[in-house]
C-alpha cells in the first residue's frame, strides 16, 4: 500500500518562525515573519518527500557600509601676507594645501606656504641667525630643498635651498634667492584643508585679510562597527583609500585621512554637517560561505543553526540572508544539503 505523507501544523509553523529569524538578521537583528501571497518557492515544504540539493561556495568578506564620527580640526585663518590685488586663487572649499605650494598670487608676488615649528617674524637673508632659521632648515630639508647643516644659520646652503624651493613653483632669477616674509604664508601642519575660501579672484586685499580658513579637517574618524559582525581582522576603504581598522575603531592614519577629505562625501559634510559619514568595511581576509535555503537550517539558536549535509548534521552560523537563501559559514565543505529536514533532527552542536 502507498504510504501518504502528511505534515504536520506545528511543524509547518515552526520552520516559518526559523525563516523570520534567519530573514531579522538580515534586517538588523529584528525577528519579522513574513507571508507570502504568491507561489511558495520549490524549497518550501509541500506535502513532498524530502529533497537534497548541491549548493554552492563562495568568497565573503561581510561588506558593510557603516557610520563615522569626524573628530574636526579647530578652525584656523590663513591671512593674507601682503596687500594687493588677488590675480591668482587656487582656492576652493575642500582644498587640501601642502607646506611647500603657492596657491595664490598678490599683485606680482606669489605667495608661499610654509610650515614651521614657529611663525617666522623676520625677511630670511644671508648672515641670518637664530630659531626662526632653524625651523626653517628643519622644513626645508623634510622638503627635499636643503642639504646643509642644520644649525640656525642662514649660509649659502640656506640660499640655494630657498631658491630651489622657488624653482619648485615656477619662480626663477635673482627674486629667488631671497625668502621676504611679505610672500610667506606660515601654515600650521604640513598639509591644511580649506573649511572657506573668502578672498575672490580681482578682490583688493589688505595685509591681514583672510585668505582662506581651515577647520572640519579631519584629525580623526571613529568608525561605529556593529556588534553582530564577523569576527575577524577588517579593514575600511573609502575614496580608493583602504587601512586596517584599529580595535577600537579610531582611524588617524594622515593617508588615508587625506583621500577621504578629498572625497564629494566629506565636501558635502564640510558644507552641511547633517550629512551622514558612511565608510565601506570588510573582512581582511573573505572566508568561504555557501548559499542555503533557509528551510534546509533547524535547531536555530541565533546566528547557530544545524543542517544535513549528505545525510550527516553539520553545524553552521548564518551570515547574511537574502531572497529566501541564506549565506552559511562551517568548519568543514558542504555536501548535498537536505532541503526540508526534520524539525527534531539530529543534534550538530
Amino acid at each position: 500500500m502507498r504510504m501518504k505523507r502528511t505534515v504536520k501544523t506545528s511543524q509547518g509553523y515552526s520552520r516559518l518562525v526559523v525563516l523570520g529569524v534567519v530573514l531579522g538578521i538580515a534586517i538588523g537583528g529584528s525577528v519579522v515573519l513574513l507571508t507570502r501571497t504568491g507561489p511558495a518557492p520549490s524549497w518550501v515544504s509541500t506535502g513532498q518527500p524530502d529533497v537534497t540539493i548541491q549548493v554552492s561556495a563562495r568568497d565573503f568578506v561581510d561588506e558593510r557600509s557603516v557610520p563615522s564620527t569626524a573628530g574636526l580640526a579647530a578652525e584656523w585663518v590663513a591671512q593674507a601676507p601682503v596687500g594687493g590685488v588677488l590675480r591668482r586663487t587656487d582656492c576652493q572649499v575642500g582644498q587640501a594645501f601642502e607646506s611647500g605650494q603657492a596657491p595664490f598670487l598678490v599683485d606680482g608676488s606669489p605667495i608661499i606656504l610654509l610650515h614651521m615649528d614657529s611663525p617666522p617674524y623676520r625677511d630670511f637673508v644671508p648672515g641670518l641667525r637664530g630659531g626662526d632659521v632653524l625651523a626653517l632648515e628643519r622644513e626645508l630639508a623634510r622638503l627635499g630643498f636643503y642639504h646643509g647643516a642644520v644649525n640656525g644659520y642662514f649660509d649659502s646652503a640656506d640660499t640655494q635651498a630657498v631658491a630651489d624651493l622657488w624653482g619648485s613653483v615656477g619662480v626663477t632669477g635673482p627674486e629667488a634667492y631671497g625668502l621676504p616674509i611679505a610672500q610667506l604664508l606660515w601654515i600650521p601642519n604640513q598639509q591644511v584643508t580649506s573649511a572657506t575660501c573668502p578672498a575672490g579672484l580681482g578682490q583688493t586685499l589688505a595685509q591681514g585679510d583672510p585668505l582662506f580658513t581651515t577647520g572640519g579637517g579631519l584629525e580623526f574618524l571613529q568608525v561605529h562597527t556593529p556588534t553582530t559582525m564577523i569576527a575577524g581582522d577588517r579593514v575600511v576603504t573609502q575614496a580608493g583609500a583602504t587601512v586596517p581598522l584599529p580595535d577600537d575603531g579610531m582611524i588617524t592614519d594622515q593617508a588615508f585621512l587625506s583621500a577621504y577629505m578629498n572625497s564629494p562625501r566629506f565636501t558635502a559634510f564640510l558644507k552641511d554637517s547633517t550629512t551622514q559619514l558612511m565608510v565601506t568595511v570588510t573582512l581582511a581576509q573573505p572566508i568561504t560561505a555557501w548559499t542555503v535555503p533557509a528551510s534546509a537550517l533547524y535547531s536555530m539558536a541565533g546566528t547557530k543553526a544545524c543542517l544535513l549535509s549528505d545525510s550527516q548534521p553539520v553545524q553552521v552560523r548564518v551570515v547574511a540572508s537574502q531572497f529566501g537563501n541564506t549565506l552559511v559559514s562551517a568548519d568543514t565543505a558542504l555536501g548535498a544539503v537536505t532541503v526540508n529536514p526534520p524539525e527534531d533532527g539530529p543534534p550538530c552542536g
